[in-house]
């Protein structure tokens, strides 16, 4: 596991994985990005080969107030502004992951917009 980062009191970890039915436990064939709030619960969102889209992320209800923001992005996200009714707020993203608490709680509904880099 490796230590990508933390906002708003939640630790941000990369984790590898090994699918289901694999034959040997090495080496690794997918991620996890694990947001760990001071209180438990934790929560997971991983993505595993036989899955084709190489971004996931998942907006979740980690602390009673905030909801956060966490998975992995592709190479060109540098960010992402997340909406939920009139409130937006934005979360960077690097090294391919993106984690970080919203100034509001979880609601349904979420809208979630990815930033790219814009090539000159």
């Amino acid at each position: 596991a490796r230590r990508w980062g933390s906002d708003g009191g939640v630790e941000f970890w990369t984790v590898p994985v090994v699918a289901r039915g694999s034959e040997s436990c090495a080496p690794a064939n997918g991620i996890c990005v694990v947001a760990v709030p001071p209180d438990p619960p934790a929560d997971a969102e991983c993505m595993l080969p036989r899955r084709r889209n190489p971004e996931f992320w998942r907006v979740a209800p980690l602390l009673p107030g905030n909801a956060a923001i966490f998975g992995v992005v592709a190479d060109d996200v540098i960010g992402a502004r997340i909406t939920a009714g009139t409130l937006t707020a934005q979360v960077d993203a690097r090294e391919n992951l993106i984690g970080g608490v919203l100034p509001f709680p979880y609601e349904d509904g979420v809208r979630v917009d990815l930033i790219r880099r814009t090539v000159p």
